[in-house]
């Protein structure tokens, strides 16, 4: 079974490397980068979950961000099962601007001190 493997926020197809060398019994999996993570961004959520090459995966298996992916690519039909690992569809509208001043943190940590600093201090976080 074709298994496409999603990485979360910040991460790359490495992000699965110990993943596939463990072994995955039957799955054939490939790794893919997500847009924005190597590559151009779209303009929209479609044009980003469009842009994600599914090559006839038989199941997605996401992680955090590649979690949320795998749920747009199911609802649009394009996967036809997925497994989700550490995945939220959303908060509430109350928590809203408190995560928006924290995503405003974050962004400026990405701004001032560069990709470096910011995915460190990212893949440090429990």
């Amino acid at each position: 079974m074709r298994a496409l493997l999603l990485h979360g926020f910040a991460g790359a197809p490495a992000s699965w490397d110990e993943v596939i060398a463990a072994g995955l019994g039957a799955l054939e999996p490939t790794a893919v980068t997500l847009p924005g993570h190597g590559g151009p961004m779209g303009a929209s959520w479609q044009d980003n979950l469009d842009a994600v090459p599914t090559d006839d995966a038989e199941i997605a298996i996401g992680y955090s961000f590649g979690a949320r992916v795998a749920l747009g690519l199911l609802a649009s039909g394009r996967i036809p099962r997925a497994i989700l690992i550490g995945v939220n569809p959303g908060i509430p509208d109350v928590e809203r601007p408190a995560r928006r001043a924290a995503d405003a943190v974050w962004a400026r940590m990405l701004r001032d001190q560069g990709i470096a600093a910011f995915v460190a201090a990212w893949e440090a976080l429990p």
